[in-house]
């Protein structure tokens, strides 16, 4: 799916800055112990952390399709952010092995 700008600068903006809500969070608890989940309040606090990375990535797919949910899902993965920090030296690294400088 091609987005366009605009909601291309949402996307970004919902990965960089939404988490959800107290509100959504008891809503969701709420929610699951209606629908014969059984889980405590305290698994639930234990677990806020990745209920609300699961909440996100669930909206982000919903809203912008298969590609937002990677975007949520890699801002998790730090071995995936650390190996973005070296791929601008990697392909400079590429690009003069296989186009080397001659010798003067």
């Amino acid at each position: 799916m091609k987005v366009d700008s605009s909601m291309d600068k949402e996307l970004n903006d919902f990965i960089k800055n939404y988490q959800p809500s107290a509100t959504t969070l008891k809503k969701f608890y709420e929610y699951l112990l209606e629908n014969g989940f059984e889980i405590t309040n305290q698994e639930f606090i234990d677990n806020q952390k990745d209920i609300r990375f699961f909440i996100k990535r669930s909206m982000a797919v919903k809203l912008w399709g298969e590609e937002a949910q990677f975007k949520v899902y890699v801002t998790r993965d730090r071995q995936l952010l650390e190996s973005f920090a070296y791929l601008n030296d990697s392909s400079k690294l590429l690009a003069r092995a296989y186009h080397p400088v001659p010798n003067r």
